[in-house]
């Protein structure tokens, strides 16, 4: 399926962009830094921890739904 059949816009669907999302995800889903590394062709484990930070913002987000159930929103 292309980008057009999708409903985007090829100019602006990159590799990188996929890339990065692709990554993102795995970071949500709780993938560590060597195996994020790894799919992701980084050559450093420093480049592939940029996306650490998707990581605490999906963690503060599910919290926030959890207090919200519990009764404890803040």
């Amino acid at each position: 399926m292309g980008a057009a059949a999708a409903g985007l816009n090829p100019a602006q669907v990159l590799r990188h962009t996929l890339r990065h999302t692709a990554i993102g995800h795995l970071v949500q889903e709780g993938a560590d830094s060597p195996t994020m590394e790894r799919i992701s062709g980084h050559k450093t484990l420093a480049m592939a921890e940029k996306y650490a930070h998707r990581k605490v913002e999906h963690i503060r987000t599910e919290m926030d739904k959890l207090q919200i159930r519990t009764g404890d929103a803040r």
